[in-house]
C-alpha cells in the first residue's frame, strides 16, 4: 500500500496567493491545483488554488510508493528497457526516471586565473550503472542501482519528509463539556488589586502653545536633548516628528499667562528623559538629567 506524509516545500511570498519557489517544488504544487504565471531561471511564479494563504512554508499531503513498490518498479523498467534510452514514468505523486548503463566521457581543465593560459588537459572515461531516480533532489528522492548479483538496492535521500497530523488528536477534549470559569485564576497567596474604578479629580491645566512647540522642533529637531533618541530612526515612518516638549520654566510654578521664547524656554525631549526631569520638584536641568545619565552608563561600563 502506497503512503502518505507531508512535505514542507520554501516559498517566497510575491503577492496576495502568489509565490516563487524552485523548479522542483512546483512540480508537486502544479499537482495539487497550483497555476504557473511565468516561470524563469531562478524558478517558478505560481498562483495557489482560490482561498489558501501563502506563507514562508507550504505543506502539502503527498502519496508516496513504498520500498517495495519502488524495486519492483525498478526491476520491471529494467526489463524492458532499451539501451542508452531513457525511461520516464511517474508513480503516485513523484516522477521516476531510468538511465541505463552508459559510457560517459569528462574533461577537467587546468588554468592558470591570472594568465588564463590552459596548462593541461585530462580527458576521464566513466561508466554510468542502471539507475531508477524516484523523485526530486530537492525535496525527496530515492534512487535505486543493482549490485553485481542483479540485486536492486535502495538509497533514499529526504530531508522534508513530516508525518501527517493526528486527526484524532482533539477527539479527547471535544468530547469533553465547555468549563466556564467565574473566578480568575490565581497562584495561592496571590493578593488580588481592584482597578478601573471611576473617580472624579479637580486638576489646573494650563494651555500649551502649538505654534512654540513648533518653533521649538524647528530649532532643535526630533532628538532628544537629554540622551539624543531619535524616534524616526529607530522606529521608522510611525516615529516620525514625535517628541515631548519639555518647559524649563514648569507652567504650574508661574500660574500666569506669560510670554514664552521657544528657543529659550523650551526643549524637545522623549519622554523617559521628560518623566526623568520632572521625578524631583522643581524639575531637574537639562544638564543635570545629562550628568546622571553619563554618570550610570560609566558605573556600568565600569563594572564590566
Amino acid at each position: 500500500m502506497p503512503r502518505e506524509f507531508c512535505l514542507h516545500l520554501a516559498a517566497h511570498r510575491t503577492g496576495a496567493g502568489t509565490c516563487r519557489v524552485s523548479k522542483a517544488a512546483a512540480w508537486f504544487l502544479k499537482l495539487h491545483g497550483w497555476s504557473v504565471i511565468k516561470e524563469n531561471r531562478g524558478g517558478c511564479h505560481l498562483q495557489a488554488p482560490d482561498g489558501l494563504v501563502v506563507g514562508k512554508t507550504i505543506c502539502l499531503k503527498v502519496t508516496a510508493p513504498t520500498d517495495e513498490e519502488i524495486i519492483i518498479l525498478a526491476n520491471e523498467i529494467r526489463s524492458v528497457a532499451v539501451p542508452g534510452v531513457r525511461v520516464f514514468r511517474p508513480i503516485f505523486d513523484f516522477p521516476a526516471i531510468y538511465t541505463s548503463r552508459r559510457i560517459m566521457q569528462k574533461t577537467v581543465t587546468d588554468f592558470d586565473p591570472l594568465s588564463e593560459i590552459v596548462l593541461a588537459e585530462n580527458h576521464y572515461t566513466y561508466e554510468e550503472q542502471d539507475r531508477l531516480v524516484v523523485g526530486l533532489w530537492e525535496i525527496w528522492r530515492t534512487d535505486v542501482c543493482w549490485n553485481k548479483e542483479g540485486l536492486a538496492v535502495l538509497h533514499r535521500y529526504s530531508n522534508r519528509e513530516f508525518p501527517l497530523p493526528d486527526p484524532t488528536l482533539f477527539d479527547a477534549y471535544a468530547s469533553r463539556p465547555l468549563e466556564i470559569r467565574t473566578e480568575p485564576l490565581l497562584n495561592p497567596g496571590c493578593e488580588i488589586y481592584m482597578e478601573g474604578t471611576v473617580e472624579v479629580l479637580e486638576l489646573d491645566a494650563y494651555e500649551r502653545n502649538s505654534s512654540a512647540r513648533r518653533a521649538c522642533i524647528a530649532h532643535y529637531g526630533c532628538r532628544c536633548q537629554v540622551c539624543g533618541f531619535d524616534f524616526w530612526k529607530s522606529y521608522g515612518e510611525i516615529g516620525r516628528e514625535f517628541i515631548h516638549v519639555h518647559h524649563l520654566r514648569p507652567l504650574a510654578s508661574i500660574g500666569a499667562e506669560y510670554r514664552v521664547d521657544p528657543i529659550a524656554d523650551l526643549r524637545p525631549v522623549c519622554p523617559n528623559c521628560h518623566y526623568m526631569l520632572h521625578r524631583k520638584s522643581p524639575p531637574m536641568s537639562i544638564i543635570e538629567l545629562r550628568n546622571c545619565l553619563a554618570t550610570a552608563m560609566h558605573g556600568r561600563a565600569g563594572g564590566m
